[in-house]
């Protein structure tokens, strides 16, 4: 019985610290997105985002509640079109 009670215990404690560390977001938005796939996106995008070390700026996204226009390199991979959209519901999430 007590081993059962410590079980659901931790189990209780496990979720609320899930939930602490990364906030979810649930519902509906709605975002206009424009893709522009541009061979000047590197530089484009490197107005206004800085690389970290040893990476390449291939996409990025600017945003406003309304609208979002992603640029990337027309071999950018789909993942990277994903991340670009990401951005343009939950902005800029990785700073």
């Amino acid at each position: 019985m007590k081993l059962r009670l410590l079980l659901i215990l931790c189990s209780v404690l496990a979720g609320c610290a899930s939930l602490e560390e990364r906030p979810v977001k649930v519902g509906t938005e709605s975002r206009w997105i424009t893709l522009e796939r541009t061979y000047t996106a590197t530089e484009d995008c490197s107005r206004h985002a800085q690389a970290a070390p040893g990476w390449k700026i291939i996409a990025c996204a600017t945003f406003d509640p309304v609208s979002c226009r992603i640029k990337m390199q027309p071999t950018a991979s789909d993942d990277t079109l994903g991340h670009e959209t990401r951005h343009c519901f939950d902005g800029a999430w990785h700073r």
